[in-house]
C-alpha cells in the first residue's frame, strides 16, 4: 500500500514540477501543459479512489477519535479537490490558455499549491498505516521476516 502511495504523490508532483516553470513565465509548450493538466486530472482522480479505499477508510474504521476525524475531513477536501479539478481541466481544454492567462495562471498555481498540500497531509495521515502495511506484508510472507 504505501509503495502505491509513494508512487502516486510522486508522479502527481512530478506533473506539478513540470508545469509550474511555465506558470512562473518560463516559456514551455501550451500543449505540453494541457497534456500534463489531463494526466494530472487521471492521476488525481486514480489516487482520490485508492486513498478512499486505502487509507480514509481503514482509519475510519480503526483509527483514534482525532485520526478518524481527520480521515473524514481530509477525505472531504479530496473530493472537493477531483472535483473542482475535474471542471478546471474540461474547461481548459476547450479555452485558450494564453488567450485568458490572466485568469488561467492564478487558478493553475492554486491548484499546485492545494496537490501538493493534500499530498502533504494525507501522507502525515497514512503514517500509522506504514507499520499495518509492514505487518501485513510480513504475514503474508514469513520469509521476509527473516530477512528483517
Amino acid at each position: 500500500m504505501i509503495e502505491q502511495l509513494i508512487d502516486f504523490h510522486g508522479r502527481m508532483f512530478a506533473v506539478t514540477e513540470q508545469v509550474e516553470p511555465y506558470l512562473r513565465g518560463e516559456a514551455a509548450d501550451p500543449l505540453q501543459v494541457g497534456a500534463a493538466r489531463l494526466r494530472q486530472a487521471r492521476l488525481i482522480t486514480a489516487h482520490q479512489l485508492f486513498v478512499h479505499r486505502e487509507v480514509f477508510e481503514p482509519i475510519i474504521a480503526c483509527g483514534s477519535l482525532a485520526q478518524v476525524g481527520h480521515a473524514k475531513a481530509l477525505k472531504v477536501e479530496c473530493i472537493a479537490l477531483a472535483e473542482s479539478f475535474r471542471l478546471y481541466a474540461r474547461r481548459w481544454a476547450l479555452e485558450d490558455v494564453e488567450a485568458h492567462w490572466s485568469e488561467y495562471q492564478p487558478t493553475a498555481l492554486s491548484f499546485i499549491d492545494r496537490i501538493r498540500g493534500q499530498i502533504t497531509n494525507i501522507t502525515a495521515l497514512a503514517a500509522p498505516l506504514v507499520d499495518v502495511d509492514a505487518e501485513y506484508r510480513l504475514a503474508r510472507d514469513p520469509s521476509a521476516r527473516r530477512a528483517a
